[in-house]
């Protein structure tokens, strides 16, 4: 970096604002209305002081469609300064409650999702079947499941998947964030007498789930409801056991407004390479991958399967 390069940065962090944001940013992925809220400044203030963060490589973004959820660019060549920022100015009075109030915007988030889900509860298996071939999507899970390991489901809402994992798998670890819906699991799972299931509640990003726990990491049609999917698959790695199998089946990326309301995504599917390109910066290897297309209006899928290396 020149001299120029670095008076341009440190011009772009003396501003406090824009230290607010950084600050913001260290506890949660958020959107331009999520930092409005937290920070209590106006939509276009923000964006601005975004737009420099941006240029400046200090944040990143990710875009679907109008909506940006902004991070900090903890891969960027400033992320020991971002550190070094964050840490020094932990006490700051203001930093801090700036941070509680995106602590309750996290949970109002958290709290939307839950009341969505729970309100759709009854309808949600048809409202599924509209937008997606449900049989193709079990055979193409179990198809690629391993037999005899410790198997998590993540985001397993209410069992659909059970009766054929346990068939597979030695345990079955479901996780998801409803209790609503992991008492219709465990439901499920009494009545067809399956006794090699665990269901824990908890949020992906804080997976309830040892180091090196499983055997085997299930994601099906989830990931296009979590904000920061890098996060998530960063926690499936940390829950891997060595020589685990990721399994990945997502909606294709896709424009279609109306599936998007009706299933509630926050992202509208995913490109090929940019899912793979997140499973192998989560650390997985051996990423193998492929589009199976369906016939509108049914979405796409897109199947990936990963490993974690045996540590020398």
């Amino acid at each position: 970096m020149n001299i120029a390069d670095m008076t341009s940065l440190l011009r772009i962090l003396s501003d406090r604002t824009r230290l607010r944001i950084l600050a913001a940013l260290s506890v949660e992925t958020l959107s331009v209305s999520e930092l409005v809220s937290s920070l209590e400044i106006s939509q276009p203030r923000t964006s601005h002081h975004l737009a420099l963060l941006l240029k400046a490589g200090l944040v990143t973004v990710q875009r679907d469609g109008v909506r940006g959820y902004y991070s900090l660019n903890n891969d960027g060549i400033h992320a020991g300064l971002i550190d070094h920022i964050i840490t020094s100015t932990a006490e700051d009075a203001e930093l801090m409650s700036d941070r509680a109030r995106v602590a309750m915007q996290i949970s109002r988030r958290r709290e939307e999702r839950l009341t969505f889900f729970a309100t759709l509860a009854d309808a949600w298996p048809k409202t599924v079947e509209r937008w997606f071939d449900m049989d193709q999507y079990k055979t193409l899970i179990i198809d690629h499941i391993p037999a005899d390991r410790i198997t998590a489901d993540l985001g397993c809402g209410p069992g659909w998947l059970l009766d054929e994992l346990a068939e597979k798998a030695t345990w079955i670890i479901g996780v998801d964030h409803s209790p609503d819906v992991l008492s219709l699991a465990r439901q499920h799972a009494a009545m067809k007498h399956l006794s090699n299931c665990d269901f824990r509640l908890g949020e992906l990003e804080h997976l309830p789930i040892r180091d090196q726990e499983v055997g085997c990491i299930l994601f099906g049609l989830v990931l296009h409801y979590v904000v920061d999917p890098q996060l998530v698959l960063n926690e499936a790695f940390r829950a891997s056991g060595e020589e685990a199998v990721l399994v990945v089946v997502e909606p294709f990326r896709h424009n279609n407004e109306a599936a998007r309301e009706e299933l509630g995504e926050i992202w509208m599917g995913f490109e090929l390479s940019e899912l793979t390109d997140r499973i192998s910066r989560a650390g997985f290897t051996s990423v193998q991958s492929r589009i199976i297309r369906q016939s509108d209006p049914l979405l796409s899928f897109l199947v990936i399967t990963a490993s974690k290396e045996h540590a020398r």
